[in-house]
């Protein structure tokens, strides 16, 4: 027995950590249209940084060069010849770099300019299987690179004799003054580079905060996670027009049949799951999840069917009235307040007989949730199942819904009361002891 609690305690952790693809699309989304400035944000401060550090950064470089063919002495011909051999080309090309990396060279030239050390940095070049031969000299300084290389063809001929042997340098290409830096500036590439590093980083930001969110989504999420069932989704409405607000009662015939008929499916599955229950606790696990809404429209719903219903305030003292609603109603709905005040609560849970939970799509985090079930279980009501609010439809949606979009957190408003009366089992209302104003 202990096998199977452990292996279901497992597989319930295993679902929770599986990752929808369509959802973390939408959750990306839906962080991004909550994050966008961020991003741009990122974009442009990195952006700037790159551009600044780029214009602080550039130095320009000059380059002197010049080309040679190579001859060698070739004593049977009398002088000089050019020289093709492909192995001799091969030593040559490693001979030359060596050579102005040796003191022998760099002390002459050092001595033919009178100075101490050298601004800039000789580098020589052979073209494979060829007589060519690229010597050049790199410096921040223009005057100085030309005056190098000057004094490298000069000496290193002379140099060149005690390794390879007697050699000719025919100039090709004349060096001229180095007037314009080689280096181009990258200040615009420097900046695009930032600016796209810095979307990364935004982005980067969006999924983390699109894999943090852990909410619930979908009604899957309620019976997966949650291990609980769920009795209906209630979707999203939006006012038309310049107004603002609305009343979200299935009674408003500006509202749309989908919510309408939630609502009534959920009376349906209430009915079903309550058995011979009598008592409601309507509760959420945070303020602004549509419990109210959820309470008011459920005794609508209740009602049309020909049930009677009583609705309580659960901040108010409602002891009197809940015995006197015991007698004379079917169902007595109490709208209390969220888990999150458990001392609210606790006195209400332990008159209910049972419990609708009513989750916010994308609100309350799942590990909150958990914990408000954990504290429900104390009591000996019974959770009926669990109810979907503010469910959106669309491209940011999670797949339900009917394409309304407006929050519930605000709901129905009763005022203070300490019972609402919804009409008795054949239809007809009656009247309901109040406590101060409505």
């Amino acid at each position: 027995m202990e096998d199977k609690k452990n292996t279901s305690q497992f597989n319930t952790q295993e679902d929770a950590l599986e990752i929808d693809l369509s959802v973390l699309f939408r959750d990306l989304l839906r962080s991004f249209g909550k994050l966008w400035w961020l991003t741009i944000l990122l974009a442009a401060v990195v952006a700037m940084g790159a551009l600044l550090y780029s214009i602080k950064s550039y130095q320009p470089m000059y380059k002197a060069e010049t080309t040679f063919t190579v001859e060698t002495y070739n004593p049977t011909q009398s002088g000089y010849t050019f020289f093709y051999d492909n192995r001799t080309a091969a030593q040559m090309a490693l001979t030359f770099p060596y050579l102005l990396d040796s003191d022998l060279l760099l002390e002459r030239v050092k001595v033919d300019l009178g100075v101490e050390y050298l601004n800039g940095t000789p580098s020589a070049k052979v073209i494979d299987n060829s007589n060519l031969f690229t010597l050049s000299v790199t410096s921040r300084d223009p005057q100085a690179a030309y005056d190098i290389l000057q004094a490298l063809i000069k000496n290193y001929p002379a140099v060149a004799e005690y390794v390879i042997g007697k050699t000719q340098l025919n100039m090709i290409d004349y060096p001229e003054f180095p007037s314009m830096p080689y280096n181009s500036t990258q200040h615009m590439k420097d900046t695009a580079v930032g600016c796209l590093i810095g979307f990364v980083l935004g982005m980067g930001i969006v999924l983390l905060h699109a894999l943090m969110r852990n909410t619930v989504r979908k009604e899957t999420d309620i019976i997966k996670k949650l291990q609980s069932g769920c009795l209906g989704s209630i979707p999203l409405v939006v006012p038309k027009g310049n107004r603002n607000t609305i009343d979200l009662s299935i009674h408003n015939s500006k509202i749309g049949t989908p919510f309408k008929e939630s609502f009534r499916g959920l009376a349906l599955q209430t009915v079903r799951m309550m058995e011979d229950r009598k008592i409601l606790l309507i509760t959420a696990t945070m303020p602004e999840e549509g419990t109210s809404t959820v309470a008011k429209n459920l005794a609508d719903a209740l009602t049309e069917q020909g049930k009677a219903v009583v609705l309580l305030d659960g901040n108010a003292r409602i002891s009197e009235q809940l015995r006197q609603a015991q007698k004379e109603a079917d169902y007595v709905l109490i709208d209390a307040p969220a888990c999150q005040s458990l001392a609210r609560v606790t006195p209400l849970a332990e008159q209910a007989e049972a419990i609708l939970y009513v989750i916010r799509q994308d609100y309350s985090k799942l590990p909150r949730v958990m914990n408000c079930f954990e504290d429900l279980d104390q009591f000996d009501a019974k959770l009926i199942g669990c109810v979907l609010t503010g469910v959106r439809s669309g491209i940011t949606g999670y797949g339900y819904g009917y394409g309304y979009g407006y929050g519930y957190g605000k709901g129905y408003h009763y005022g203070r009361y300490g019972s609402y009366g919804y009409g008795d089992k054949k239809g007809g209302k009656y009247a309901a002891e109040k406590e101060g104003k409505q």
